[in-house]
């Protein structure tokens, strides 16, 4: 039985008015195909990157030789995992480098 490509769309996104066989059958035929959703046309399209930016500042070396944070940045991905973002991460050296990493994000 075919599906129509919104309902791929609503099996992606978990839309509760799916049904678990049809998302079920979705999912396996997504797999077969090794079919990945396109998180950027998502993001696009949610308007939301789920993407939290994180700057580092000073020079890379120095600030992950500090124990305290490769600490932190665990605690953020740990966190970011499990409500499904993704982190990205920027190593700055300078005020103005990282006002304007900021803006950027």
């Amino acid at each position: 039985t075919k599906v129509s490509a919104s309902t791929v769309s609503r099996v992606i996104a978990d839309h509760p008015r799916i049904s678990v066989a049809t998302k079920e059958k979705v999912h396996r035929i997504m797999k077969e195909l090794n079919y990945h959703p396109n998180i950027i046309a998502r993001s696009l399209v949610n308007r939301s990157t789920k993407i939290i930016g994180v700057i580092v500042p000073g020079m890379a070396e120095q600030s992950f030789q500090h124990p305290f944070f490769p600490e932190l940045l665990g605690g953020i991905g740990s966190m970011a995992y499990e409500m499904g973002y993704k982190i990205l991460l920027s190593n700055v050296s300078t005020v103005e480098e990282e006002k304007q990493t900021v803006k950027e994000f």
